[in-house]
């Protein structure tokens, strides 16, 4: 709910401002309690007990702990460098409702912790949803879009903005017509991806406007009965490999598995997954994993943002 209230525009920006601090604060002091704990000088036993002297644990035993310990802090670093980036978006908000002119400074603060979360963030979480992903936009829409049905947005779904076999990478470009804009790597918090920021933070308009972003899941072999589940906010089309698998038109916001495809496999190697996400007003969000046959997440992928090669 703080993380929601910290990022949404709809909110003023003094309390966005307070929340995304309190949000980082708050992690900070997460990760602080062992950091004291170590400092404090220790207390001796008395001296008419016994010392007992503990047996040290077995090495393969720590080594086996030391993984999970490191994934618990990688996923806490996360959440503070998540808590940062909507602090500084919140300060920028704030600071040019006063006109002020650190604007520029914040702005570039933003763009390093951005960058800062998308690397050590997770391509994906647990439950096998994509969390990093590339994207490009805002790419201006009719304000038709915003009816969500399929007469108004169906020649902008239609259209494919990239070519076919085309692999992008981080800083090439989507060719609008209108404009060239980047393709940038994108971190989600949560199970989804937000894609509005993206135009924001580049002071642009999130409305009427489709994003689209690409990944790159890798297989070791083929796989079967495999359905691509997605949620998004609003209208959305899903193309693996270049072919459309699933279409949704309707404003919404975002869940998990809102729709899924017809039964599809992966190819052994690199399979790319692409999105057109149209977007009427408010936020504008995108979530996609693959499920196998019984509905379980497909183990076994390797998902990322760099194109084969790369």
């Amino acid at each position: 709910m703080m993380q929601w209230i910290a990022s949404d525009k709809r909110v003023p920006a003094r309390l966005r401002l307070i929340v995304a601090w309190l949000m980082a604060t708050a992690l900070s002091c997460l990760l602080l309690p062992s950091a004291v704990n170590a400092d404090e000088p220790s207390v001796p036993a008395a001296p008419d007990k016994p010392v007992v002297v503990e047996a040290p644990a077995a090495p393969a035993a720590a080594a086996r702990e030391q993984p999970a310990e490191s994934d618990e802090l990688k996923e806490a670093e996360a959440r503070m460098r998540q808590a940062e980036v909507d602090y500084l978006r919140a300060k920028i908000d704030y600071e040019q409702l006063k006109g002020q002119s650190a604007v520029a400074s914040l702005q570039q603060q933003l763009k390093a912790a951005q960058t800062e979360l998308v690397r050590i963030s997770p391509t994906t979480d647990d439950e096998g949803f994509i969390k990093k992903w590339l994207v490009a936009g805002p790419i201006a829409m009719d304000e038709k879009v915003g009816n969500h049905d399929e007469e108004s947005c169906k020649e902008f779904l239609d259209k494919q903005y990239m070519n076919e076999g085309a692999t992008p990478k981080e800083g090439d470009t989507v060719s609008t017509g209108d404009a060239d804009l980047p393709w940038q790597a994108v971190a989600g918090g949560d199970f989804y991806v937000p894609l509005d920021p993206v135009a924001t933070d580049a002071g642009k308009n999130a409305e009427h406007a489709a994003f689209v972003g690409v990944v790159y899941v890798s297989s070791a072999g083929d796989l079967a009965d495999v359905k691509l589940a997605i949620g998004s906010d609003d209208d959305s089309v899903w193309r693996l490999n270049g072919k459309e698998v699933i279409r949704v038109y309707e404003g919404r916001s975002i869940d998990k598995d809102q729709n899924s495809s017809q039964p599809l496999t992966l190819k052994q190697g690199v399979n790319v997954l692409s999105f057109t996400v149209l977007n009427g007003d408010g936020p504008c969000d995108a979530a996609a994993r693959f499920l196998d046959k019984d509905g379980n997440p497909v183990p076994g992928l390797t998902v990322s943002v760099k194109p084969p090669g790369q």
